[in-house]
């Protein structure tokens, strides 16, 4: 009877191995492939390709990460300080107060406050606009999710040439789309959630012709408004082949 050897996960090429953390979540890999050998641990190691999701996730996973985790691995990150969450950015500052996230690509910030702003951009006397500023001017920031209180939300002044392909804002209730797609030309999709139970504006620049033609998907939850104002920024936007609305305002009259 002949001999077979049993493939071993050890044994797959780097390449396929890193392929397949790409479709794992992060404690997955850390707690179950970085104590199998020496090799995997190696590679572990070496993976720069780590998505840290922080919402919903257990208090054993998240100090397995931050122990483990080394910033420059990271290219997603998703923090939360919401309900179930409420310290989570607090103990995340604890264990990574002298290190830098460098290689971020796409970052989601979820009821955050100015503090914590402060803390990921490493400033210490920036106001909030100049670090919403800052944290889009990353040169490999391709994605950007944030949700913090409407006092903490300036007219924007978002900087020329990101490289920003999706924004999403949360707790929303001034929107500046001409702003916004004037200074970001990489700018494929925007979603908005309006806060409830608040008055919400859409601010266009005073007699704006111009034509963003960068942007295609556009989506607004909880919105209130004026018809005229939301058909005057759909015709600045001929590029656009999805629009999703979810709103109370009085858009369907019949006559449109």
């Amino acid at each position: 009877m002949s001999n077979h050897l049993v493939p071993s996960l050890a044994t797959f090429p780097t390449e396929i191995i890193y392929r397949i953390f790409d479709n794992l979540n992060a404690e997955t890999i850390l707690s179950s492939f970085r104590c199998t050998c020496r090799r995997l641990k190696s590679l572990v190691h070496n993976y720069d390709r780590f998505i840290l999701n922080f919402v919903r996730i257990s208090k054993v996973n998240f100090e397995l990460i931050c122990r483990l985790i080394n910033p420059e691995q990271v290219i997603k990150l998703i923090l939360s300080h919401e309900e179930k969450t409420l310290f989570q950015i607090d103990l995340f500052i604890s264990h990574f107060e002298n290190k830098y996230f460098n290689r971020i690509r796409s970052l989601s910030l979820l009821g955050i406050d100015e503090r914590h702003l402060k803390f990921i951009l490493k400033y210490t006397k920036k106001s909030t606009a100049t670090l919403l500023s800052s944290i889009v001017s990353q040169k490999n920031l391709r994605r950007l999710e944030f949700e913090i209180p409407p006092r903490l939300i300036p007219s924007p002044t978002w900087p020329v040439q990101s490289m920003i392909q999706y924004l999403r804002i949360g707790g929303c209730t001034h929107f500046y789309p001409c702003t916004i797609l004037q200074c970001l030309p990489m700018l494929k999709t925007i979603s908005v959630s309006f806060r409830r139970s608040e008055n919400h504006y859409i601010v266009l620049a005073d007699a704006s012709t111009t034509k963003f033609t960068q942007l295609n998907s556009l989506s607004f939850e909880n919105l209130s408004t004026k018809i005229e104002i939301l058909e005057s920024l759909l015709l600045l936007i001929p590029s656009l082949n999805h629009f999703k609305l979810i709103g109370n305002g009085n858009f369907l009259d019949g006559n449109r």
